[in-house]
């Protein structure tokens, strides 16, 4: 990381200082290690859910080109950014994580290399989900919905004890994840809570056919919890996170 954004953000100035300058960058993302959850006690479990997941998505690809058909689409550009540069490039997961399975490098690859040649794109509407995703979305659903549940319950808290204009914490306190029968803990981020409001207003968007296929879909998934989620309106202003409206309360997102 140091030797190419260094090259990259600072091209004219010599190797030395280049590192120097990216080594403070690196620095500041090895602290904020625990905030996420990478924490020794927990390595084992955040290392086995690492290769269950990488497994189901092997699984996927060896008999899909990309997600969801033959062209990829928004949800493949959304998971190549930390499957390329995390696992595909970085030495040690590309040999470790990414080599043993190689439909999912062949993904990887494909993605880095698209072909001028791909079939026509289909849309989410015309296409189903392929089968072969179900377990990702379990998990997803299982997991990611307890977690902005427990943010929701901390920002809400907190927004009965501070002005409604105040701007959040970056990290407020630890949210308990269930994952494989275990509990895996990380720092609660309003930004999370932001994304998946993001989320939600693209569902409420939607004419009332359209959400009865999400629900009916969302269904026997786990995911109709996910759409429950009541949250705090917020908005982003900067890097900042704060409850929309000066003085007001929030309205939430109802169902």
């Amino acid at each position: 990381f140091e030797r190419e954004a260094g090259a990259a953000l600072l091209p004219k100035l010599p190797a030395f200082m280049q590192r120097k300058a990216v080594a403070k960058v690196a620095s500041m993302l090895r602290r904020m290690l625990p905030t996420v959850g990478v924490r020794a006690e927990q390595n084992p479990l955040l290392d086995a859910w690492t290769e269950d997941m990488l497994d189901k998505l092997n699984t996927h690809f060896a008999s899909n080109s990309f997600l969801f058909g033959d062209t990829p689409n928004i949800g493949d550009f959304g998971l190549v950014g930390t499957m390329y540069g995390h696992l595909g490039r970085d030495p040690w997961p590309a040999r470790e994580l990414i080599a043993p399975r190689p439909h999912l490098r062949a993904w990887i690859d494909r993605m880095a290399n698209p072909s001028t040649g791909a079939g026509a794109q289909k849309s989410l509407s015309q296409a189903s989900v392929p089968h072969t995703l179900e377990p990702v979305f379990r998990a997803i659903f299982s997991e990611f919905t307890a977690l902005i549940d427990g943010i929701n319950n901390q920002v809400k808290e907190l927004l009965k004890t501070r002005t409604q204009d105040g701007v959040l914490p970056r990290a407020l306190d630890d949210v308990e994840v269930p994952i494989n029968g275990k509990i895996f803990r990380r720092k609660a981020l309003p930004y999370s809570l932001w994304m998946a409001q993001r989320t939600l207003d693209v569902f409420h968007a939607m004419s009332g056919d359209e959400q009865k296929k999400v629900r009916e879909w969302l269904l026997p998934l786990g995911g109709e919890a996910f759409l429950a989620l009541a949250i705090p309106r917020l908005e982003v202003r900067g890097v900042q996170f704060m409850p929309v409206g000066a003085g007001d309360t929030p309205s939430v997102v109802a169902v």
